[in-house]
């Protein structure tokens, strides 16, 4: 019986087109690359994708002619250590993850300031910007959860941190307090499992007899500082388990 001792792709030119290392493990919540300009995106309420028209750059705010605040909601599945980061322009917002049972973790912040809460009454409030990472403007706001322990990170500085209890699964992603002051550029989790409304499930990768390895789901980080997701087609070399990148092939999905 024939044993496969190895095997290399060679991905090093990639770094250029994705502007970084492949992340596999990130999910694009968002998906503004399928959106134009003044589309109504599904996941949400009052909201509404626009773009500049000199960069290209795409974000979601509260709908034109709209009564009150816009608001997004992603059903997750949730459970063991994961992330979600976000990139937002905002003076103020809540962002909260919500258990099937009384249980939840809410982010509230306002202009460069914020609280972390733990439970639906409000217990353990943890105040933010505690490290002065966070700034007017953009923001680029991570959140992870490792061994229960619930760390935010403005702009790559540690800002706060909570406890939570143990084996709790999270159901339900909300962002509401959307206004139109408000420019959401990137969404993503990451973690185990991934989230419940993902890309779809045509995205386990395939190899062919003629030495072609297609992988339909590539996650990568952007321009923009959220992730992308892509199609990509691999072609076997000869001398061994090495497979260099067919570039006509690469496509957004």
């Amino acid at each position: 019986m024939k044993r496969l001792k190895c095997c290399f792709v060679n991905i090093g030119f990639l770094i250029p087109l994705f502007w970084g290392t492949i992340a596999i493990a990130q999910t694009d919540l968002l998906k503004l690359g399928s959106y134009k300009e003044g589309d109504i995106p599904s996941y949400g309420e009052n909201i509404v994708v626009k773009q500049d028209e000199k960069t290209g750059i795409k974000w979601i705010s509260r709908g034109v002619d709209t009564i009150g605040s816009g608001t997004i909601k992603f059903p997750m599945n949730l459970s063991g250590d994961f992330e979600l980061f976000i990139q937002i322009s905002s003076a103020g917002g809540e962002v909260m993850l919500l258990t099937s049972d009384e249980y939840r973790i809410k982010l509230d912040w306002y202009s460069v300031y914020g609280k972390l809460y733990y439970l639906a009454a409000g217990k353990n409030k943890v105040s933010l910007n505690q490290g002065g990472g966070a700034k007017s403007g953009v923001n680029k706001i991570r959140f992870s959860v490792v061994n229960n322990v619930a760390k935010v990170y403005m702009n790559d500085v540690f800002d706060g941190k909570i406890t939570l209890k143990p084996d709790l699964g999270y159901t339900q992603l909300i962002i509401q307090a959307i206004t139109a002051r408000t420019q959401i550029y990137a969404l993503t989790s990451s973690g185990s499992p991934t989230q419940a409304n993902s890309t779809s499930g045509d995205c386990m990768a395939t190899y062919s007899s003629n030495g072609k390895l297609h992988i339909p789901c590539v996650t990568a980080p952007n321009k923009s500082g959220g992730t992308s997701v892509y199609d990509i087609t691999m072609q076997k070399q000869s001398g061994g388990f090495v497979f260099n990148v067919d570039m006509s092939s690469v496509k957004p999905r």
